[in-house]
């Protein structure tokens, strides 16, 4: 029989559709397929034609137990169903498919229509994740239309503000307006969103219960293809733990800087009274009480160099970061030797080679590193004639600086706790500050120092220190 102009019109739809289309016998085989298959799923239509349609469909979508409903119910048409098929290449690929019964002899058998959904599938996905991170996240986020009115919170924002759902959708941001900021801010902050920018600062913001909190806030538009915007997502990250701690931090820095001008002049000063009178009364002390005269410029000495110490931990507990930059060895050590020798006219302090001239990275506090290992070689020997030998080698990349001493030495078990802070050496009465401000000085230089037993007796200080590139 000669094909009909309608009938002619039906089957070019059928070829030239853009969805798959497949007419299947009551017993689930291909009796038609379109060449849409290829295109879509990698098969030709001469590849299916008499196979099972349900050999390329997933297992576990209830595509059987659709199919078996059509055929008990001829002229039925089925809901919308999302399912699995395979393509050729082995991926498996999201379709929506409607199916029906026909019984008319154009379209006799069961008429699946199936669109490719992959694309869609993956989006909707990647929104689910999207929105279950959001809903777990830490952070506050809400969205707002473009008038400020909110439309969405998370659990976070109920948790950190006090606000419900209930009590801020359909409210403003305005719930959370703590009265600190002026319009010209606010006014600002609209003009930055609605131009399409994002908009972040930290704001003092007020909860349900009326305690302050801080947030670190980013508010971003969502713009159409026009780049005018639609919606606003607003993130904030709870600060106000930090910042409480930083304003501790920044209070107990200014109490440490009055502390240390107290240290620096005030106790020094009257401490460099003490020691010139006591020497001017030196001479006028009879024999018998010289010995006493000597344990107060001893005391005095010692309670000069202890603020002198306090003074540097002071300072680097003030600094920020380290300005390290090159810093001459020679000039540097040089001047601490000389004053060790001047205040300490019963040691011998001997040089073994010559200094190198080397430039190393390190700041301005290296000269505090160098006194309170020469000083600590002294104040800690029970010798009746303090020996300390310095001396100092390079390498390519380092500085060796050794301070030896013929003292009592250190037991391995505490070569390196001496190093911590507060540790005091064995029969020490002083701090423990000097030896714990050189390593954490060393550290910062990203330098090492450490202990070792000098021969036949005492102890040996290495500083090993970056030689500064060129500059």
């Amino acid at each position: 029989m000669e094909e009909s102009l309608e009938e002619s019109r039906f089957s070019s739809l059928l070829e030239y559709a853009q969805d798959i289309i497949i007419i299947i016998d009551e017993s689930g085989r291909i009796s038609y397929i379109n060449p849409a298959i290829e295109r879509i799923l990698g098969y030709s239509p001469a590849e299916l034609i008499g196979e099972s349609a349900f050999d390329i469909v997933h297992p576990g979508d209830e595509v059987v137990e659709r199919f078996a409903d059509l055929i008990d119910n001829p002229g039925k048409r089925t809901d919308r169903l999302h399912h699995r098929v395979k393509h050729k290449n082995g991926e498996w690929r999201w379709f929506e498919s409607v199916g029906s019964n026909h019984t008319d002899e154009a379209l006799n058998g069961y008429v699946i229509n199936s669109r490719d959904i992959t694309a869609r599938k993956r989006r909707e996905q990647k929104l689910r994740q999207f929105q279950e991170a959001v809903e777990r996240t830490a952070h506050v986020v809400y969205i707002t239309d473009t008038d400020g009115t909110i439309e969405y919170v998370n659990p976070a924002f109920e948790k950190i503000t006090g606000f419900s759902k209930a009590d801020a959708v359909g409210k403003t941001p305005r719930i959370l307006k703590s009265g600190e900021y002026n319009d010209e801010y606010y006014d600002e902050f609209w003009e930055t969103l609605l131009s399409g920018e994002q908009w972040e600062d930290e704001i003092l913001d007020r909860r349900a219960d009326g305690e302050t909190i801080v947030l670190s806030q980013t508010i971003s538009p969502i713009v159409d293809e026009n780049g005018d915007p639609q919606k606003f997502v607003a993130v904030g990250h709870d600060i106000t733990q930090r910042k409480e701690y930083e304003s501790q931090i920044e209070e107990q820095r200014d109490n440490l800087e009055i502390l240390n001008q107290v240290v620096r002049h005030d106790i020094r000063n009257d401490l460099q009274v003490v020691l010139a009178f006591a020497e001017t009364l030196e001479p006028y002390v009879e024999e018998d009480g010289d010995k006493y005269v000597e344990k107060v410029l001893d005391a005095a000495r010692n309670a000069v160099d202890i603020t002198t110490t306090a003074r540097d931990v002071t300072e680097v507990m003030l600094q920020s970061d380290v300005d390290d930059r090159p810093i001459p060895l020679r000039p540097t050590l040089r001047p601490e030797i000389e004053d060790l020798r001047a205040n300490h006219e019963h040691a011998q302090i001997t040089v073994d080679g010559a200094i190198p001239n080397a430039n190393v990275r390190a700041d301005d506090m290296l000269e505090s590193v160098f006194r309170n290992l020469l000083t600590n070689a002294i104040q800690h020997n029970d010798k009746d004639v303090p020996t300390v030998t310095v001396s100092a080698t390079t390498d390519d990349d380092t500085v060796l600086v050794r301070i030896a001493d013929n003292g009592p030495g250190i037991p391995d078990k505490r070569k390196e706790a001496i190093f911590e802070q507060g540790e005091m050496g064995l029969d020490s009465t002083g701090t423990g500050l000097g030896l714990y401000l050189v390593d954490t000085l060393v550290g910062r230089y990203d330098g090492d120092v450490r202990v070792e037993d000098n021969d036949p007796e005492g102890a040996i200080f290495i500083v090993e220190l970056p030689i500064a590139d060129d500059v």
